[in-house]
Order: C-alpha cells, then sequence, then structure tokens
C-alpha cells in the first residue's frame, strides 16, 4: 500500500541478459588475437612459413598428384592446403584481423569459412584434373627434363604468361570498378597473407583464377597442339604465383593492392590504372579498432 490507499503495481522481476558470442561469429574466434598478443605458432612466421607454403605445392604437384595415386592424392593434397591454411591463423595475426574486417561487411565466420574451403577445393580440383585426367606423370615428369624446353616451348609458356596478366588485368579491373559488391569479400583482406588466397567470394574466385586458367586451356588446345609441358608449366607457374602474391614475407606488388586498396590491378608487373574509378573502397568498412 501507499499512503493515499492506492495499491502499487508490482514491478516485473528483472534479470540480467548475459551477452552471447553466436556460433556464426564465433568459429573464427580463435585467430583473433588482441593487439598485444601472440599467436602461438610466431615462430614459424615469415620465411619458415613461406617455405611450408612453396614445400607443400610442390610436394603436391610432383608426388601427391603425379604418383599413380588417382584421387586419393587429390584428397591428400587437399587435406594438406587445408591444413596449411588453418597454419596460418596460429601463425600470424593478419587472418584475425582480416575476420575482424569481413564481420564489419556483414560476413560471418560461418559463411566465411564455407566460402574459403569451396574456394580451395575447387582450386585442388582443377589442378588434379589439369594432372592427372589431361597431362599424366609422363607429361608432369618431363617438365623436369630440361631437354623438354626448346625455344617454341620457352616461347609458349611466356606467351602463356603474358596472356594470363592481361585476362587478369581486365577481370581485375572490371571487379574492382563495374561489380566492386563482388570484389567486397576479397578486400576485406587488408593484412594479406596465405589465408588470403581463399577468402573470395566464389564469382569472384572464377573471374581472378578461374579466365585465366581457362585461356591456359583454349591455348593448349588451339594455339599449342596440346603441348603438355607448355600447359602444365605455365599453370604451376600461375598457381605458384597466385599462391605467393598474398605472401606477407615477399610483400610483392599485389600484397601492397591489398594494404593500400589502390588500383594496381596487375598480378606480375606494376601498372597503375589512371582511370580513378576504383569502387571498392567506397563500399567497404573497416573494422573498429582493438584499443
Amino acid at each position: 500500500m501507499v499512503p493515499n490507499g492506492s495499491i502499487r503495481p508490482i514491478d516485473p522481476p528483472t534479470t540480467e541478459k548475459t551477452p552471447t558470442l553466436s556460433l556464426d561469429a564465433g568459429i573464427l574466434e580463435c585467430v583473433v588475437y588482441a593487439p598485444d598478443a601472440t599467436p602461438p605458432l610466431a615462430f614459424l612466421a615469415g620465411f619458415p612459413y613461406f617455405v611450408l607454403t612453396v614445400a607443400t605445392i610442390q610436394i603436391g604437384h610432383f608426388v601427391l598428384l603425379n604418383n599413380g595415386m588417382g584421387f586419393t592424392g587429390c584428397l591428400l593434397y587437399a587435406l594438406m592446403s587445408m591444413l596449411l591454411a588453418a597454419l596460418d591463423g596460429l601463425v600470424n595475426p593478419s587472418l584475425g584481423k582480416n575476420v575482424r574486417t569481413l564481420r564489419a561487411n556483414g560476413f560471418s565466420d560461418r559463411y566465411t569459412l564455407q566460402m574459403m574451403t569451396l574456394n580451395l577445393l575447387s582450386n585442388i580440383l582443377m589442378t588434379w584434373l589439369v594432372f592427372q585426367e589431361l597431362c599424366g606423370p609422363d607429361a608432369v615428369n618431363a617438365t623436369l627434363q630440361f631437354a623438354s624446353y626448346s625455344t617454341l616451348t620457352v616461347a609458349a609458356i611466356t606467351a602463356n604468361l603474358a596472356m594470363t596478366e592481361v585476362v587478369f588485368y581486365f577481370a581485375h579491373k572490371c571487379l574492382h570498378e563495374v561489380i566492386p559488391h563482388v570484389h567486397l569479400m576479397h578486400h576485406c583482406v587488408f593484412a594479406p597473407t596465405h589465408s588470403s588466397n581463399f577468402i573470395f567470394d566464389p564469382r569472384d574466385f572464377a573471374f581472378e583464377l578461374g579466365l585465366p586458367t581457362a585461356f591456359l586451356l583454349l591455348n593448349h588446345f588451339v594455339l599449342w597442339r596440346q603441348d603438355h609441358v607448355v600447359l602444365l608449366v605455365s599453370y604451376m607457374f600461375v598457381q605458384n604465383f597466385y599462391a605467393l602474391d598474398h605472401s606477407d614475407f615477399l610483400q610483392l606488388y599485389h600484397f601492397k593492392h591489398h594494404t593500400r586498396l589502390d588500383d594496381v590491378y596487375t598480378v606480375y608487373v606494376k601498372y597503375r590504372n589512371n582511370s580513378n574509378r576504383e569502387a571498392v573502397h567506397k563500399i567497404i568498412k573497416r573494422a573498429t579498432k582493438v584499443a
């Protein structure tokens, strides 16, 4: 009762809500570090992880996909590649920084992990098809023999790589200037590292890696009379270079393209586009800085 005789309604009980981290937001939380924290395997950062990256690709190309193992070799190469990408998050804080930017732009951890897995597996499957189904072990072994490289063979490989640079340039330019929303996910990578090779919208991945690969296959049948050495060496160069262009150890032109979000759309050489139409920077959101 209150003094005037009226009855005061009883206040409903209040309970404190405990903040919870949703599953989507927390799958990759294990690789998100505080500014003063050191990843558990930081001693592998830099040159050691670079060596592991190169070794994994060569083991995949020359052992697992070239040893009569069939599709088992493809699965083992995929497993090695996934372990290498997972190791990246325990070696370098960069993946965690990129995860925070991805979250700020609406990409959940679950979605990011799904896209990384899809892109990695599709790349390994394509490599298996080229090595085992299209070329075969004899052709792969021939790439290691000096006698396989005539003047015409070297010229054909050089022409292939020049064409892939042109194709990549125009595909990359289109992504930045015409369909920036497709390229947004990949440019949430402001701190490039090996795992960045798989942080893509699948349509973007098809543009940047799929189109150059398609041109190599087209040239193989149309221009180079199905010369397997030309195809394999060109394909391996693209695979190795594209795998290392995000390396925080090498810090090539493409690495700086990510840190600056600039208009250098090439991959092998540095060429700045001066159209001033780069549009990804207009829609991307930076992650809030952690004190």
